[in-house]
């Protein structure tokens, strides 16, 4: 996946944004409307850990990019908006193969 190339190839200020930042946050995003969706009832193991223990991934190691640079904090946000894009084009894939079912 791209994910996984991308981290082959990026320091760790950039891992904290594209991992904790935006795949954390996303995946957060994702079981808390999904859990919201399927009710109580329906949920599952899976779910229910990790709308439970997922909570403030999100900001792990997000203050140690305050010691960064004014241009590496661009190229961390343009990492950012390229994480977002592929995370969006993931979900709307699987969306369109959830529905084609």
């Amino acid at each position: 996946s791209w994910f996984m190339g991308k981290n082959y190839l990026i320091d760790n200020p950039g891992r904290i944004v594209m991992i904790q930042m935006v795949l954390e946050k996303g995946a957060s995003l994702f079981y808390s409307h999904y859990a919201s969706l399927l009710g109580q009832d329906s949920q599952s193991e899976h779910i229910s850990k990790h709308c439970d223990l997922d909570e403030g991934h999100d900001k792990l190691g997000v203050h140690l990019l305050r010691a960064e640079s004014p241009q590496k904090l661009k190229e961390l946000h343009q990492l950012q908006k390229e994480s977002w894009d592929m995370l969006n084009v993931f979900l709307e894939r699987l969306a369109q193969r959830v529905n084609a079912c």
